[in-house]
């Protein structure tokens, strides 16, 4: 079975089993911060591990006070003058834990490398 793309409000939100997660694809500025509670209570009612939100940089403040980590940042994500922030929350503290660690650390031993570059 796949995941989901559901409507809570103005947002658009794919869950399901495939994934293990609730994924905020379009969080509507109007929704926030109240949908959180929503996404959240989804999540632990289906059991899934993981939140992941794709959101506008003005609103990071209010996933940090949630327990949510940023994963990335993009710059003019949204436009000229608005960054795109990726939030996630581990509800499964084993999924927050790497699947292969040695993959993690070539990734990043590489992007050191890119970065020197620059």
């Amino acid at each position: 079975m796949g995941d989901t793309i559901i409507r809570i409000g103005n947002s658009v939100i794919q869950h399901g089993p495939h994934g293990d997660r609730v994924y905020g694809m379009k969080l509507a500025p109007e929704d926030m911060p109240e949908i959180l509670d929503d996404l959240e209570a989804l999540a632990r009612e289906k059991g899934y591990g993981k939140l992941f939100m794709k959101a506008r940089r003005r609103h990071y403040d209010q996933f940090a006070d949630r327990g949510y980590t940023p994963e990335a940042m993009v710059p003019r994500f949204y436009g000229p003058d608005e960054d795109g922030v990726f939030m996630g929350k581990f509800l499964d503290p084993e999924r927050a834990r790497p699947n292969r660690p040695d993959r993690v650390q070539e990734v990043l031993r590489v992007a050191g490398k890119e970065a020197v570059r620059d």
